[in-house]
């Protein structure tokens, strides 16, 4: 009875599926299935365990592969930048736009003519010799070139190579015949060829070949009255210039005040201009407008000219053709007229085989001013 008692309360503590609960335990109870003894609880728990592990080290491995990936993207753009600065560093950007062969060689022959025109404009040997480096490779790269041949032109005049120059405009106009369609040469090469015919001019009278050289000249007044040069500055003043001495002074005075019109005032500060201006005025009976431009030359210009002594000595020495010159007096137009002619007179003396004829008509123009100031003082005047 004793044992029996004993064993019921064993059976009753030991017995499947009680446990005992404590205050904030759980008391894992044990289980026996097919034989095997297995603890659920701890096996709940140590699943509950892993999950919590496993999203734990999901957790940390989403936040390292955060990391990486960011710091994967910012080295990516570091070496990126990197190569940048290297592949710049290396040699230029492309400027985006191709150019194709003939725009590359077109772009070359612009650049060739741009350091051609700097070496010309220098004007001497030796930057002649660099500027007709760039002319070759031009035509080279283009035979027809009218800027490059134009260059040869301007080089050959300045070095005196009239007949070189000659045939480099000469090739220029069979070249443009020939072209298809056929065009016409530019205004600036009647300009040129105007140069060389008078070039041809001023040699046959130096030989004392006369008619020749009246020839000559007939066919520099076509080329710098061409039509395509009415606006162009320089070629009015040689076209004024063969006029004024073919004895065509209204026509001389028209190509010289167009020279002032296309050419600016800048044409003032020419003395050869000034002068031929001056003479254009007087003998178109301007004579306040000729004074005017003789004393500029010998205020502005220069104290030497000689010509401008004679042709003011004259203006102020007729008496009676001029009755008043400006604001002058009787007595200061005397001065200045004696002034004038005693330079002229002075200078002429000083040639070897100076002309007598000249002397002597200065000598009357200095009487006659001194016998006018003698009777305007004895009046009382000026």
């Amino acid at each position: 009875m004793k044992k029996i008692l004993i064993l019921l309360i064993i059976g009753f503590v030991v017995s499947p599926g009680c446990s005992k609960k404590k205050k904030g335990k759980t008391v894992p109870v044990s289980e026996k299935k097919d034989g095997k003894s297995t603890d659920t609880s701890n096996k709940k728990t140590d699943s509950d365990n892993k999950k919590v592990l496993k999203e734990s080290n999901s957790g940390n491995e989403d936040k390292n592969n955060l990391v990486q990936d960011k710091t994967s993207k910012d080295s990516k753009d570091t070496d990126k930048k990197q190569s940048d600065v290297k592949s710049d560093s290396g040699k230029k950007k492309p400027s985006g736009k191709i150019l194709s062969k003939k725009e590359k060689t077109a772009q070359e022959i612009k650049e060739k003519i741009f350091m051609a025109k700097a070496f010309v404009k220098k004007g001497n040997e030796k930057s002649f010799v660099e500027a007709l480096d760039n002319i070759k490779a031009v035509l080279k790269l283009d035979y027809q070139n009218y800027e490059a041949m134009l260059l040869i032109v301007e080089m050959e005049l300045a070095r005196g190579n009239f007949e070189k120059m000659r045939n480099v405009l000469n090739r220029i106009e069979v070249l443009r015949s020939k072209s298809k369609p056929p065009t016409k040469v530019k205004p600036i090469w009647h300009l040129y060829m105007g140069k060389y015919y008078l070039h041809q001019a001023r040699n046959y009278e130096s030989k004392g070949l006369t008619l020749a050289g009246i020839f000559e000249k007939g066919k520099a007044e076509k080329e710098f009255g061409h039509s395509s040069l009415k606006d162009n500055s320089e070629a009015l003043f040689q076209y004024g210039n063969l006029l004024l001495e073919k004895g065509e002074y209204k026509q001389a005075l028209l190509s010289y005040e167009n020279v002032l019109k296309y050419g600016g005032n800048e044409w003032r500060k020419n003395w050869k201009f000034s002068v031929n201006l001056g003479v254009a005025y007087f003998y178109s009976l301007k004579y306040m407008e000729a004074e005017k431009q003789f004393r500029h030359v010998l205020g502005a210009l220069s104290v030497r000219c000689m010509t401008c002594h004679y042709n003011l000595a004259l203006i102020y020495s007729m008496w009676d053709d001029i009755a008043r010159v400006g604001n002058l007096t009787t007595v200061e137009r005397a001065e200045y007229a004696i002034k004038h002619a005693v330079i002229y007179r002075n200078e002429e003396r000083k040639k070897r085989r100076y002309d007598k004829e000249l002397v002597s008509r200065l000598n009357k123009w200095i009487k006659q001013a001194k016998e006018r100031m003698e009777l305007a003082k004895s009046r009382g005047g000026k």
